[in-house]
């Protein structure tokens, strides 16, 4: 699963969900 840079290395879904 690749994240932005700038966060963690979450799931995709993740990075949405707070976006």
């Amino acid at each position: 699963a690749t994240a932005t840079p700038l966060r963690p290395i979450v799931p995709s879904c993740w990075g949405n969900s707070l976006r």
